[in-house]
């Protein structure tokens, strides 16, 4: 571990960061703000304590402290690309393009659902595309989204894409004019800013419990998605997060899903057992089943062998029931009351269709379609 070997002054300029970006965003501006439409940049007053710190004391060269070091002046002249290279560069390309549109959809996606609005994929490829077409003039890395600077965008406050205006500028008068200012600024400030950005994506670790209640499936790809980008890289975690999800996908289609309803006091609604508590068997010993996924070759064999495990443990001895209703006590037939809620279906192949079918030949249950 490289715990004994920390540099003592970067642990105590990291502590003061995170302390004071913490205190700042958690207590103070909230209090600002009920009074201010405009927080208080502690982002940025951090960065000027920082390198007026690291200039006073050179911590640099005495504290052998990680800084921002040389910035390029000046703007690169825009030229056209060398063509001869694209036969080279075609399989990196589609790899860089795929993952480059998996990382804007994925969060987009993801600070969509928190602020509560919707986005376009089709046309986030549009926007992403020409974004790479004009910046392949210009001498600079492809164009993406990056999940810490998009994090201290949203932590900052930004609400809509004219932010973008006043970041350009800024990065156009680093880049020209105060490249140098920047330059004593010890990198640890610079990941005290990220960590503190990403606080609200690392406390999604309470979701676990959460997840491993409603779906084990999901709860797994959380933490295979979680440790193995962690100890790999970004890229190298996506690719593996994608393999698991189609792994999961294919092994939840393999064994479908029934689940057994019941119903209230006062019989008016149903529900699932493994849902809900103090749950009523439906009366006249009818059992209500519902299969959640789609019915094809795959699984269609379980889908039968499932059906009759369920049936055979729900095989009752009910009256027979009258024409005018009533029930004859002194008669008794052993009869199944089955009913399977197919709604959750969202398709059916033939080998599907003929297991369903196959149930219900060997069951004796009468197929009553009804419009969804």
């Amino acid at each position: 571990m490289a715990i004994p070997n920390a540099n003592i002054m970067a642990v105590a300029i990291s502590a003061f960061g995170l302390t004071f970006l913490y205190i700042g965003k958690e207590y103070i501006n909230p209090f600002v703000k009920k009074r201010s439409p405009v927080p208080i940049p502690f982002e940025l007053l951090l960065v000027i304590f920082g390198i007026i710190f690291s200039t006073l004391l050179n911590v640099n060269e005495k504290y052998h402290i990680s800084i921002v070091n040389t910035i390029p002046q000046g703007f690169p002249e825009p030229h056209l690309p060398d063509i001869s290279l694209l036969p080279k560069l075609i399989p990196d390309c589609i790899s860089i393009a795929i993952i480059c549109y998996i990382f804007v959809v994925s969060l987009g996606k993801l600070f969509a659902k928190k602020h509560g609005y919707k986005i376009d994929p089709t046309q986030e490829l549009f926007a992403l595309g020409f974004m790479e077409i004009f910046s392949s003039f210009l001498p600079v890395y492809p164009a993406g989204a990056a999940l810490s600077r998009s994090s201290v965008c949203e932590a900052s406050g930004v609400k809509t894409q004219f932010y973008t205006i006043f970041t350009s500028i800024l990065l156009l008068i680093v880049i020209l004019w105060l490249g140098p200012l920047l330059e004593p600024l010890p990198m640890c400030i610079l990941s005290c800013i990220v960590i503190i950005s990403l606080k609200s994506l690392f406390l999604q670790v309470k979701q676990l419990p959460r997840l491993w209640k409603v779906s084990k499936f999901d709860f797994a790809v959380w933490v295979i998605v979680c440790v193995s980008t962690i100890c790999t890289t970004v890229t190298l975690g996506l690719l593996i997060s994608f393999i698991v999800v189609l792994l999961t996908v294919v092994l939840q289609q393999q064994w479908p899903k029934f689940v057994t309803y019941g119903t209230d006091e006062n019989f008016e609604a149903f529900y699932p057992f493994k849902s809900y508590e103090k749950l009523m068997e439906i009366p006249h010993g009818a059992k209500l089943f519902k299969f959640e996924g789609p019915l094809h070759f795959a699984n269609s064999v379980k889908f039968v062998d499932t059906l009759l495990h369920l049936i055979s443990e729900s095989d009752t001895e009910l009256v027979e029931v009258k024409a005018d209703g009533e029930i004859d006590k002194d008669v008794s037939v052993k009869q199944k009351n089955i009913i399977l809620d197919c709604s959750a279906m969202v398709f059916i192949d033939s080998m599907g269709f003929e297991a369903l079918l196959e149930a219900c030949a060997i069951f004796g249950l009468k197929m009553i379609v009804t419009p969804v």
